[in-house]
């Protein structure tokens, strides 16, 4: 019989794998786009584009079939460390995400278009975004300790 928590916990599952596996790919995109210039604007925007419409979107519903798993369970998000730990790990996440990541993407694109990727300027930005990129790759990496060790 599927029950609303075999549905819920499927697809919070689900939107974790899609928006982390989104993520997992960027390093490939830009080895890709880093080994033949014509394909580093479109690997950068294909980024963009995963980053938009499937990781970001991805994230939120994990975030929201969280929640709806916590109230269907009767558990308080801010008793157990491991939710209270997973939710403060997701604001920094998704934080950094917002205010960092995309913005950085969007300057890498027009440096890339003004400079080139051999100029300094590119590499310096480039360097930045493998560096955010790693740094919420383990936030989220955290989160999934976490969901599946459920420490006291």
């Amino acid at each position: 019989m599927i029950t609303i928590y075999a549905i819920l916990k499927s697809v919070h599952i689900l939107m974790a794998i899609m928006a982390l596996g989104a993520n997992l790919s960027y390093p490939l995109w830009l080895y890709i786009g880093h080994k033949n210039d014509k394909y580093l604007p479109f690997a950068l925007k294909g980024i963009q584009t995963l980053d938009d419409y499937m990781a970001n979107p991805a994230y939120i519903l994990s975030l929201l079939t969280g929640l709806g798993l916590c109230w269907y369970m009767h558990l308080n998000p801010l008793t157990a460390f491991w939710l209270w730990g997973s939710l403060i790990l997701y604001a920094i996440a998704a934080g950094t995400g917002i205010a960092v990541y995309s913005p950085l993407l969007k300057k890498q694109m027009a440096i890339l278009a003004s400079s080139g990727k051999d100029s300094a300027a590119y590499r310096q930005i480039n360097k930045k975004g493998f560096y955010t990129g790693i740094f919420i790759f383990l936030i989220a990496f955290s989160i999934i300790l976490l969901m599946v060790a459920k420490p006291s």
